[in-house]
C-alpha cells in the first residue's frame, strides 16, 4: 500500500533544486542552464525567460524556478514576517517593500526574469 501521507519524491532533474531553463545574455544569446532559486538574485546581465500560459500563469521549469525565487523572500522576515496566515491581512507596506526589492534586483542586475510570450 502507497504511504499516502508522504509528497512524491522529487525527480533527478529537481532532485539539485535547479530547474532546466533557457538564460539570455546581453547580446541576445539564449543558452539553456540549470539554476537554482538562489543563483537568480547574483545573475549578472543575464535574463531567466519565464513561459505563461495564455492565461498568463508561469509554466514549466522556468514557472517553477520564478516560484522558488519568490520563495526566496521567506528568508527574510523583514520584507513579509511568516506570522500571516492570509496574504490579504499582509499590510500594504510590507507588500510595497518586497515590489521594491524585486525591481532593485530587476534594475540592478540587467533583469533577471523576463516573460516569453503566451504559449
Amino acid at each position: 500500500m502507497a504511504n499516502l501521507i508522504a509528497p512524491p519524491p522529487l525527480g533527478p532533474e529537481l532532485a539539485s533544486g535547479k530547474w532546466k531553463v533557457h538564460v539570455r545574455d546581453l547580446h541576445g544569446n539564449i543558452t539553456e542552464e540549470n539554476v537554482s532559486g538562489k543563483q537568480v538574485w547574483s545573475m549578472q546581465n543575464r535574463r531567466v525567460i519565464v513561459d505563461f500560459n495564455r492565461k498568463g500563469q508561469p509554466i514549466k521549469d522556468s514557472g517553477g524556478l520564478l516560484g522558488s525565487w519568490l520563495g526566496s523572500f521567506s528568508y527574510d522576515f523583514n520584507s513579509l514576517p511568516i506570522n500571516y496566515t492570509d496574504w490579504r491581512k499582509v499590510p500594504h507596506y510590507r507588500k510595497e517593500m518586497a515590489w521594491q526589492v524585486i525591481q532593485e534586483n530587476e534594475n540592478e542586475n540587467g533583469g533577471n526574469m523576463n516573460h516569453a510570450t503566451a504559449i
